[in-house]
């Protein structure tokens, strides 16, 4: 699954702070992703559909 940012080796946050602010959309997909893996470890099953409806949402922004 997704690896985070912080454990991928030679990648500051200098570097991810940039890429944040010249490709917004990159930071909400990434924040989508964590709190994805969050729901599956914590079998959140009721977090689901409010992550579902995040998801499309952010699709119908773009």
């Amino acid at each position: 699954m997704y690896k985070p940012i912080i454990e991928v080796k030679g990648l500051s946050i200098e570097n991810v702070n940039q890429v944040n602010e010249k490709c917004p959309r990159y930071k909400e997909i990434i924040d989508l992703v964590c709190e994805f893996r969050s729901i599956l470890k914590s079998k959140a099953i009721t977090a689901f559909n409010e992550w579902i409806d995040q998801a499309s949402s952010l699709n119908n922004k773009y």
